[in-house]
């Protein structure tokens, strides 16, 4: 359907279940490179790359846990090792946190801003630096919310790293 993705290395972030898993699973169809990214749902991941490798692409996982920040190029370079190069970064991992306002701490606030939102835009920059370096195109694809543009009272932290999401994502 889409040759343009032959051949082409992709690394999905919360690939373990749900959409990740879904956007691997249609992916596959291409004869793509996928990298899976999981945290904590290891049986997810593997379910996940069964599929994808039944489908005919290859896949590699790595685990991570996106609320250590300050170890973004670590998870990029182990990414990279993966296929050698990633064409395409689909930042999907994220949180749903429900607590009202004056239930929500700051540990779990930044908690659910690191995951959400900080990571995203680190990975993406650590992504636009190897796309200029090798001087070759790439694509990222930041998966957000209705929540980033309406919500309710519950989704504060949740919310707020959606809305932010899409406006980083208008950003040229």
């Amino acid at each position: 359907m889409y040759p343009e993705l032959n051949d082409k290395t992709i690394l999905i972030t919360g690939a373990s279940s749900g959409i990740g898993a879904g956007i691997a699973r249609s992916l596959a169809r291409h004869k793509t490179k996928i990298i899976l990214h999981y945290n904590t749902n290891y049986n997810g991941v593997i379910q996940t790359k069964n599929e994808v490798v039944s489908r005919g692409s290859e896949a590699k996982i790595i685990q991570f846990d996106f609320r250590k920040e300050e170890r973004v190029k670590q998870f990029f370079t182990e990414a990279l090792s993966c296929f050698s190069d990633i064409d395409i970064l689909i930042n999907n991992a994220g949180v749903v946190p429900k607590r009202t306002i004056e239930d929500t701490d700051l540990e779990f606030w930044r908690a659910t801003h690191s995951i959400n939102l900080n990571f995203p835009f680190f990975l993406s920059r650590e992504f636009a630096r190897r796309r200029i370096e090798t001087g070759e195109p790439g694509v990222i694809v930041n998966i957000s919310s209705i929540h980033g543009e309406q919500s309710s009272e519950k989704y504060a932290a949740y919310a707020s790293t959606k809305s932010a999401l899409n406006a980083l994502t208008k950003v040229q």
